[in-house]
C-alpha cells in the first residue's frame, strides 16, 4: 500500500471546513463505497461525549431534576413520533442505570437529602418511563396496521430488552410512595407532578380512567451529561434517520392531547355506532400509539351488534335486522352463502372503523380497497334478493357504504396532495358523481355527502372559470383504476361520462363568466351552511375565503401551489 500522508498533508494544507481531497488514483466509485470513518451514523462512527460525566447519584436541584425529567419526555415523544429508540429513549443515561441511582452522600452530611430527594425522584420516574415505553411498544407492535414497524414508528429495540421485572402495580405504588413524600416539600411539588403525571400516562394507555394533571411552570437547569448519542455502542441493522427533537412545551402539550384522545377512546365502548364513526372521522392526525389503542378497544366490541345497529339505522328498521335475514333465507344453500355474507359484512365494517386509524397514505388505499369489498357484498346481497325480498333495503345500504368509503378516498386525494394541476377539474367531478350517487341511494346519514356535493359543484365551475388543463385518457383510467375495475360500482368514474359533463361545463359557463360566478357561489354558500352542522371550522374556512372572493367581483385566479390551492383541504381562490 503507497505511502499517502506527505500527499495528504499537502492536499489538506488549504482545505476549507468540510471539503474532502480525492487522489488522482481513487476513483468515484471506491470513494462512493469507502467507509466514512468520523461519521456517527457509521458503525465505527464518532461522537463528542457530552460534557461532564455520568453520575447517577449526582445532588442534582428541583429544577435539574425537572429538566431530566422533561428532556426524557421529549425523547420519548421523538420515538412516538417516528425515531428510532437508539436515538430517543435510549439516549437518556439514567433509564438505563434506575438501580445505580442512589445518593452517594452520607446520611450525617448536610447534602443527603437534598440527594436522597432527587435520587428517589429519578429512580421512581425512570421506573414508570420505562414502564410506559413497554406498554406502547407492545401496543404499537400489536396494532394490527394501525401503527406499523418502519412507517409509523420504529419497534427495533436494538438487542436492548425493554420489558422491566416491575409489574405495573409495583411501580404504581412505589412512585405514589416517592409523590406523597416529596409533595410535603415546596421546592419538589413541580417533581412531584411529573411523577404524577408519569402514572396518569402509564393508566391512559391501559385505557383506564386517569385524571390529567396540570404541569407547574417553572425555570429548568440543563443537566448535558446525562445524555448521551448511545446509537454506536447498539446493535445496528441500518443507518439512523436524521432526527429532532420537540421542545418541552411541544412535548407537554403533545402528551396532554394523548391523554385527552385515549379519555375518549374509552368512551366510545357504551357509544351508538354512528357517533364511533363521527368521531374516528373527525379524528385529527394523532400519535401511533393512540391510534393502536382505538384499534384494540373496538377490537373488544361485538363486531355482529355494531353492523344490526347500522343496518337499523340505514334501513330504518327494528333491531335484529340479521336474525330476520336469517330466517327469511330458505334453502341450504342460500343459508351457507348467508352466513358467509354475514361475516364478509361484520369484518367490512369493522375494517371500515379501523381504517380511519391508519396513516394517511394507507387510509386512502384501505378505503378504495374497502369500497371495492362493499360493493362485492352488495352484489351477493342482490343475488340473494332475488329469493328473499327482505334484502332489497340491504342492497341500497352496502352500494351507500361503498359510495361513503369512495368519497373519504377522493378527499384523501386532496390532502394528500396526489393531483396535478390538470387533474383538478376531473377529480372534482368525481367527487360530485360519488356525493350525488350517495344522496340519490339514500339520505341517511348523507349530510357529509350533501356537504361534499355542494362543494363539488361549487368547484367545477370555478376550475371551468379558471382552468388549469384536464387528464388524457390513459391519465383519467389511471387516477381511477380502482373504482373502474369494481364490478357493479354504483357510479364508475367513465372517461365519456366526464368528458360529456366537461363539455356541458364549458358550453354553459366559459362564454358566461358572471352566470358562472353566480351559480358557483350559489353551491359555496350552501356547503358552507350544511358545514355548520359537521363540525369542520377549518374547511368553512377556506369556503369563507373563496366565497368573499367571488363576492368582491375581482378577477380570479387560484393561489399558486405550496399555498392554499394545493392545501390539505379546499383550494382557494385569491
Amino acid at each position: 500500500m503507497p505511502d499517502i500522508k506527505a500527499w495528504l498533508s499537502g492536499a489538506a494544507q488549504y482545505l476549507p471546513p468540510g471539503g474532502v481531497v480525492k487522489p488522482v488514483s481513487l476513483s468515484n466509485m471506491e470513494a462512493m463505497n469507502a467507509l466514512q470513518m468520523m461519521d456517527p451514523q457509521m458503525d465505527w462512527g464518532m461522537s463528542f461525549a457530552p460534557r461532564g460525566r455520568f453520575d447517577p447519584g449526582a445532588p442534582l436541584t428541583p429544577a435539574q431534576v425537572c429538566w431530566v425529567m422533561d428532556e426524557m419526555g421529549a425523547r420519548e415523544l421523538a420515538w412516538l413520533q417516528g425515531g428510532t429508540l437508539a436515538q430517543t429513549v435510549f439516549t437518556g443515561l439514567h433509564y438505563h442505570n434506575a438501580l445505580e441511582i442512589s445518593p452517594k452522600a452520607r446520611e450525617n452530611d448536610k447534602t443527603f437529602l437534598a440527594a436522597y430527594a432527587a435520587c428517589a425522584a429519578l429512580r421512581a420516574f425512570v421506573l414508570a418511563y420505562a414502564k410506559g415505553v413497554e406498554i406502547a411498544w407492545g401496543a404499537m407492535c400489536d396494532a394490527a396496521g394501525s401503527a406499523r414497524d418502519g412507517e409509523d414508528f420504529w419497534a427495533d429495540p436494538y438487542g436492548v430488552p425493554l420489558e422491566t421485572a416491575e409489574s405495573i402495580t409495583d411501580v404504581v405504588s412505589y412512585v405514589n410512595g416517592v409523590v406523597r413524600w416529596l409533595s410535603q416539600q415546596e421546592a419538589w411539588v413541580p417533581v412531584a407532578a411529573r411523577l404524577w403525571f408519569r402514572l396518569t400516562w402509564i393508566a391512559a394507555l391501559q385505557l383506564q380512567p386517569s385524571e390529567d394533571v396540570q404541569i407547574p411552570k417553572v425555570s429548568t437547569e440543563p443537566v448535558d451529561w446525562a445524555f448521551d448519542d448511545v446509537a454506536a455502542l447498539l446493535r445496528q441493522n441500518m443507518p439512523l434517520p436524521n432526527l429532532s427533537f420537540p421542545s418541552h412545551d411541544e412535548m407537554w402539550a403533545a402528551f396532554h392531547d394523548a391523554v385527552a384522545q385515549l379519555a375518549a377512546a374509552r368512551a366510545l365502548a357504551d357509544t351508538p355506532v354512528a357517533d364511533i364513526e363521527r368521531h374516528l372521522a373527525s379524528m385529527p392526525e394523532t400519535l401511533p400509539i393512540v391510534r393502536a389503542q382505538y384499534r384494540a378497544l373496538l377490537g373488544t366490541l361485538d363486531r355482529d351488534a355494531l353492523v344490526d345497529e347500522w343496518l337499523s339505522d340505514a334501513t330504518s328498521q327494528p333491531r335484529g335486522v340479521l336474525d330476520r335475514l336469517g330466517h327469511e333465507v330458505q334453502t341450504p344453500n342460500d343459508r351457507r352463502s348467508f352466513a358467509l355474507w354475514r361475516d364478509i359484512v361484520a369484518g367490512n365494517f369493522f375494517l371500515g372503523l379501523t381504517v380511519r386509524l391508519q396513516n394517511p397514505p394507507r387510509r386512502r388505499r384501505g378505503l378504495q380497497h374497502l369500497s371495492r369489498a362493499w360493493c362485492d357484498q352488495a352484489s351477493s346481497a342482490s343475488r340473494l334478493a332475488t329469493r328473499c325480498p327482505a334484502f332489497k333495503p340491504i342492497v341500497a345500504a352496502l352500494r351507500a357504504r361503498a359510495l361513503d368509503a369512495d368519497l373519504s378516498a377522493a378527499l384523501a386525494a386532496l390532502s394528500l396532495r396526489l393531483l396535478s394541476r390538470h387533474e383538478r377539474r376531473a377529480h372534482w367531478w368525481w367527487i360530485a358523481r360519488v356525493a350525488g350517487a350517495r344522496l340519490a341511494l339514500s339520505e341517511v346519514r348523507g349530510e357529509w355527502a350533501k356537504a361534499w356535493a355542494a362543494v363539488a359543484n361549487g368547484m367545477l365551475i370555478l376550475y371551468t372559470l379558471v382552468p388549469t388543463g384536464d387528464p388524457s385518457y390513459p391519465e383519467f383510467v389511471l387516477r381511477n383504476k380502482i373504482a373502474l375495475g369494481t364490478g357493479s360500482h354504483p357510479a364508475p368514474p367513465l372517461f365519456n361520462a366526464w368528458e360529456a359533463s366537461k363539455d356541458a361545463l364549458d358550453d354553459t359557463y366559459k362564454s358566461d363568466a358572471k352566470k358562472g360566478r353566480t351559480t358557483a357561489l350559489a353551491w359555496l354558500r350552501t356547503a358552507h351552511r350544511l358545514m355548520d352542522t359537521l363540525d369542520v371550522r377549518p374547511l368553512q374556512c377556506d369556503l369563507a375565503g373563496t366565497i368573499a372572493t367571488l363576492e368582491s367581483g375581482r378577477e380570479l385566479h387560484w393561489e399558486k401551489d405550496g399555498a392554499a390551492e394545493v392545501a390539505e383541504r379546499i383550494p382557494r381562490l385569491q
